[in-house]
């Protein structure tokens, strides 16, 4: 492999995969600096050590937010979408106060915090070989996202309640899990997190809870034997893109977060799928946002916080359009909804096509015989048939016919891993 001589950068001796990969950036950035006249070459990077070690070395570093300020009075919308710092575990992370300095005992480490620190990987590997901890998938009960279970080596299943017991984990996220042996502590400590997020949520700032918000935050744990767990590490995030809407706001907060204030506001996002947690964003399009179904990613969730935090990336439509809320669904259920590419359109045949010789070999050719669709009017894949001939000894034969789709479809075209990315056709009709 070929690599450039005044740019290439060889790991040395005890440094870090990510030490060296910050020093080539540097070496980088050097190297424009010394080619290009006239424009500044500006190093982003959020990582301390390297913005520090940038500077100098001579280089003008910033964080990706710090460019975004610069930028705003040219760009006023810059960094909208940018995500905000997953500062996870973070020694540097500025602690909230824990509200009328209310202390958790035994469940957290750091004072201000609300929920306890995860465990190194060193510890999580030594758990898991000495059997003291388990790993599994997360996976939430219906319409609530207080209460789930983690199946523990494909055996045993372990129930997780409260969002102390959750640490931070989501739908679907691989997590460790360890036996609680003192459930009713870790449950008395719940509840009075439980109650300084209400607090949070619904004082002076915030309307009623919504019907989606009773629905989730108030669901019972269900009864159940099963061993108690609490997550004490994640080993692989579940996060996507969610859909859903802003918590509407007071009458007097909507005019602090009016179309002239340019400032970021804090938004609680409520997802349409009840099994995960509220989101906080910052958005200076507050009033932009209201009765709207918008798209958020996740960010990251610090132990400092109630909530998660996300960005948003995408306006749906009015809450209440119904192909809006059909887009929602759509987009809840992965389904892929995004135009064909040209580099897909171009591996179809001719809209005239024919089938030569060539295409006939070994095929028994039927186009004498009387066969009709059974796909319904309006449907866009027209590849089921049937056929019903008389035979001469008085018996019918009945046929059953797909179209050979994969005659079209070569392997590794832009069509064939299109194909393999939707799978299948999702009809958003079903004609009766």
């Amino acid at each position: 492999m070929p690599f450039f001589r005044e740019t290439y950068v060889e790991r040395q001796p005890a440094e870090s995969q990510n030490d060296r990969n910050d020093r080539a950036i540097r070496r980088v950035a050097h190297w424009y600096r010394r080619h290009i006249v006239g424009p500044e070459v500006l190093l982003l990077t959020d990582d301390r050590a390297c913005q520090q070690k940038a500077r100098q070395d001579g280089l003008a570093a910033l964080r990706a937010a710090e460019f975004v300020e610069r930028m705003r009075p040219k760009f006023p919308e810059a960094g909208e979408k940018l995500a905000l710092r997953d500062e996870e575990e973070d020694a540097s992370a500025t602690p909230v106060p824990t509200p009328r300095g209310q202390k958790r005992k035994d469940f957290t480490t750091v004072p201000g915090s609300v929920y306890p620190a995860h465990l190194k990987g060193s510890e999580v590997e030594k758990g898991l070989k000495e059997r003291k901890l388990f790993q599994g998938v997360l996976r939430m009960h219906m319409n609530t996202c207080l209460h789930g279970s983690v199946t523990c080596g494909g055996t045993e299943e372990m129930e997780v309640s409260g969002r102390l017991a959750l640490n931070r984990a989501i739908d679907g996220d691989i997590v460790v899990v360890e036996r609680l042996e003192d459930a009713e502590s870790l449950e008395r400590a719940d509840k009075r997190l439980r109650r300084e997020v209400a607090e949070e949520d619904f004082g002076a700032t915030q309307k009623a809870p919504s019907a989606t918000d009773t629905l989730k935050e108030g669901a019972a744990a269900p009864s159940s034997e099963r061993a108690k767990g609490r997550i004490v590490g994640i080993i692989k995030r579940n996060w996507r893109e969610y859909c859903g809407t802003l918590r509407p706001l007071h009458a007097e907060r909507q005019q602090e977060t009016g179309p002239d204030n340019y400032n970021k506001s804090d938004r609680i996002f409520i997802p349409t799928d009840a099994r995960l947690p509220n989101i906080m964003i910052k958005t200076r399009h507050s009033t932009n946002l209201e009765n709207k179904r918008i798209v958020v990613v996740l960010d990251g969730w610090d132990r400092f916080s109630h909530y998660p935090s996300g960005h948003w990336t995408k306006i749906l439509g009015q809450v209440g359009d119904r192909n809006i809320e059909s887009m929602v669904i759509l987009h809840e259920h992965g389904v892929i909804t995004r135009e064909f590419s040209e580099a897909v359109y171009r591996c179809l045949p001719a809209a005239h096509w024919q089938p030569a010789a060539a295409d006939l070999k070994g095929r028994e050719d039927l186009r004498k015989v009387c066969i009709c669709s059974v796909d319904p009017p309006g449907c866009k894949d027209i590849d089921d048939a049937v056929s019903c001939e008389p035979l001469a000894n008085g018996n019918f034969r009945v046929g059953v016919h797909i179209a050979d789709v994969t005659h079209f479809v070569h392997p590794d075209t832009a069509i064939d891993r299109e194909a393999a990315e939707r799978c299948t056709t999702a009809p958003r009709h079903c004609p009766l």
